[in-house]
């Protein structure tokens, strides 16, 4: 098994998520610098809405989707297979927008504190489903490992929300509002484009009745699980607005986004390689201890991910937002380890799934996200956004590790605990610092970080950390990256 291919599918699969992704963090200064605080809040909790949508209108077809792909694809059935999924995904697309608009209503009123929703709410669905359809077709790309073709999509995408979001914003002045069409253009686009690339000149359209109850079964419960990650880091937007404003809202979300650069960068593309990688290997015997390497690499991504936004988002958020929104960097110390531990979820996710077990993870998942809103509902009125914090932390903790103990028990892989144990000090350590560092002077604060994080470096380099082929593998690598500088 060849772990260069999850290493280069990876970088491809990060290169253009940060493109897709680099978008919206773009458009974060043009939204705080044209939009009041308030206006950003509402904003930030209809985005949420959209992601919790599209969690629903998906009901884990992208999942089933890979994990079929092979099997469907052996007997030249993937235009049947990718039809049946938009066909599920279309129906319950129309179900939850229909809810959304006919009854949650007064719900909405009192969250975002306006009367006048129904607008909102109609185009919010449109853009919730505009993005479920396009990530759907774009999934073949991905189950066909052309993570090349994947990430030009979405980084054509991403050019094309900002210059609608520019040209609707800045040009014609179209507020909020403005914001959900950019983004219905944008995604509708972007399933025309791929829907023409992909059923009519690849796979054809077809239809298998018999396939689809096959397909629900698998995906549905994953709905569960990508629901409840998904309330365990961002319900907090939903409580905050009611009991602290959209003012808050507005800094807390701005934080949260800054500290999920760990997932835009490393976990989102690290699953688009991982999944399909470990689907196409079930059975190969060296499939676990493989597994079990990649854990190790994983966890070594996310520290070091993690320090540079600590020291970079430091330096860069007073040019981000303005001075209201300062204490945003708070924020982003205390998230990340929420963000972090979702990461633990694909590796018992992928696990469950390869023992056909998905109702594991649905159940587990479901009750840490309504643990989530539990916590919020009993901390945020006392706690304010700390309490949020709180409620994130602790959910996304007990997810990713009960889900990891279980996947085990149903895949069992190898899992080197004391390097785990090491490289987590280090996250910790780092994140200790920089809150107890977070108002002395840049000097300071630097120094310290960047101190502590060469001394772990060299302690590892120099120690038992690394294996005899990891170390000549890092070395080529270093080798291979002077020479290009060099040259």
């Amino acid at each position: 098994m060849n772990l260069k291919i999850v290493g280069k599918n990876t970088i491809i699969y990060g290169i253009g998520n940060i493109g897709l992704r680099a978008s919206a963090f773009l458009l974060i200064p043009l939204y705080t610098h044209t939009l009041s605080v308030k206006e950003y809040g509402l904003l930030s909790t209809l985005l949420l809405t959209i992601q919790l949508m599209i969690i629903l209108m998906s009901v884990g077809m992208r999942t089933s989707f890979l994990r079929f792909s092979k099997e469907y694809e052996s007997r030249n059935l993937m235009g049947e297979l990718l039809v049946g999924c938009l066909l599920i995904n279309v129906i319950v697309c129309i179900v939850i927008a229909g809810v959304t608009v006919l009854f949650l209503k007064p719900f909405f009123r009192s969250i975002l504190h306006i009367d006048q929703v129904g607008g909102y709410l109609v185009l919010t669905s449109c853009a919730a489903v505009a993005q479920t359809l396009s990530l759907q077709v774009m999934s073949y790309y991905q189950s066909r490992n052309e993570a090349l073709k994947f990430s030009i999509v979405g980084g054509s995408a991403a050019l094309l929300l900002f210059i609608t979001n520019l040209i609707l914003l800045v040009i014609l002045k179209a507020g909020l509002r403005g914001a959900l069409i950019a983004s219905i253009i944008t995604y509708s686009s972007v399933f025309m484009f791929v829907f023409v690339d992909v059923l009519l000149k690849k796979t054809g359209i077809g239809i298998s009745v018999s396939m689809l109850p096959r397909l629900f079964r698998f995906g549905f419960p994953l709905v569960f699980s990508m629901l409840g990650q998904s309330i365990m880091g961002t319900s907090s937007i939903y409580f905050l607005g009611y009991y602290e404003g959209l003012e808050v809202v507005a800094v807390y979300s701005l934080g949260y986004k800054l500290a999920t650069i760990v997932g835009i960068v490393l976990t989102l593309p690290f699953q688009l390689a991982y999944q399909p990688f470990i689907f196409q290997n079930i059975g190969k015997h060296e499939l676990k201890d493989t597994m079990g390497r990649l854990f190790i690499y994983f966890i070594i991504g996310v520290a070091i991910i993690s320090c540079i936004i600590i020291m970079l988002s430091r330096m860069f958020l007073p040019f981000i937002a303005p001075p209201d929104y300062s204490w945003a960097y708070l924020v982003i110390i205390l998230v990340l380890p929420a963000v972090a531990f979702n990461g633990l979820i694909i590796f018992g996710e992928t696990l469950l799934s390869i023992a056909k077990k998905t109702h594991v993870m649905g159940i587990v998942v479901g009750i840490c996200g309504l643990l989530s809103v539990f916590l919020n509902y009993l901390l945020v009125p006392r706690m304010g956004w700390y309490g949020a914090i709180i409620a994130s932390n602790v959910s996304c903790l007990s997810a990713g590790l009960v889900i990891l103990i279980l996947g085990k028990k149903a895949f069992p892989m190898t899992i080197e605990w004391l390097r785990a144990i090491m490289v987590i000090g280090f996250i910790a350590t780092v994140l200790l610092l920089a809150f107890v560092l977070h108002t002395a002077n840049n000097l300071i604060f630097y120094g310290m970080t960047i101190s502590t994080t060469f001394i772990f470096g060299f302690l590892l380099i120099i120690g038992k950390f690394f294996s005899d082929q990891e170390r000549a593998t890092l070395k080529y690598g270093l080798d291979w990256i002077r020479l290009r500088l060099s040259t």
